[in-house]
């Protein structure tokens, strides 16, 4: 979660770049839409090592790794354009919180 939320805010620039003016350029767009199911996919994978047979079970896994990570897009886009005062850390520490409640039964 902090080395997703560090990529995009570490260098403000290239976080929006990925983000937010992605949604402009078809290559582009595509490229962040298989980055993004990849995270969820190690998102996914993590969930298993880390709560065993509590785990959410594919579909379930692939459906709130989905949702997680689009999720922990939304407040990071929203700092890198100004529209929340939160620092980065917020953002880990609350979407950390999201993570161990939603990701086992």
């Amino acid at each position: 979660i902090a080395a997703f939320v560090a990529v995009l805010t570490d260098d403000p620039r290239k976080g929006r770049v990925a983000v937010v003016e992605s949604t402009g350029s078809e290559p582009v767009r595509v490229r962040r839409r298989e980055l993004l199911r990849q995270i969820a996919g190690l998102v996914a994978v993590e969930s298993r090592e880390l709560w065993g047979d509590r785990a959410l079970q594919p579909p379930h896994d692939q459906i709130a790794a989905l949702l997680f990570v689009g999720g922990l897009a939304e407040p990071t886009t929203a700092w890198l354009g100004g529209e929340i005062d939160v620092t980065p850390d917020q953002i880990v520490e609350s979407a950390t919180r999201q993570y161990v409640f939603t990701a086992h039964r």
